[in-house]
């Protein structure tokens, strides 16, 4: 049923499997730590605007108040029509993507995101850099777990303001 053995600790499995497909991965003690990372990478990237969800939809209280501090903009992701390609020209600046997550699965190192008001799909995929903020409860061990997990967190209605779940396992080549 699991493709590996079981861990004990599946916040050191997801970081070892996620080494393994040569992604960075951070461990940090608490939301300071997460914070103080966070704007490590940033300005590594000379990052000036990123593509994110909604502050509250990642779950990181003050990261709004970081990026305001290194004068980072979050750019509006509202993109559809005929104006399509030119928005996505807007976001091109963009060296970094920030989100936060439903789900993650430890032994694949697969990230699950779903779509829907405030988590744009974009935020995931336009930047090179894609930072997303996981907690220790978001961790489950296979993909069955991860679908149980989002069955219960979505129970009515899945895809009812929302028309994607994107799992995202290591760099896009």
């Amino acid at each position: 049923p699991y493709v590996h053995a079981p861990e004990d600790d599946l916040a050191e499995q997801f970081a070892t499997e996620l080494r393994k497909l040569e992604c960075d991965s951070y461990l940090c003690s608490n939301e300071a730590a997460a914070l103080e990372l966070i704007a490590s990478i940033l300005t590594s990237h000379s990052a000036r605007q990123v593509i994110a969800w909604d502050m509250d939809q990642i779950g990181l209280a003050g990261l709004s108040e970081l990026l305001a501090q290194h004068e980072i903009q979050n750019e509006n992701i509202t993109v559809g029509g005929i104006q399509r390609a030119a928005q996505l020209q807007e976001l091109e600046p963009a060296t970094v993507c920030i989100t936060g997550a439903d789900v993650a699965i430890a032994e694949s190192a697969t990230i699950v995101l779903h779509s829907g008001a405030g988590r744009p799909r974009l935020a995931s995929l336009l930047a090179p850099i894609y930072i997303a903020v996981l907690r220790r409860s978001q961790l489950v061990r296979g993909l069955g777990e991860a679908l149980v997990a989002l069955r219960s967190r979505y129970p009515n209605d899945f895809f009812g303001d929302a028309s994607t779940l994107t799992l995202i396992t290591g760099p896009s080549r």
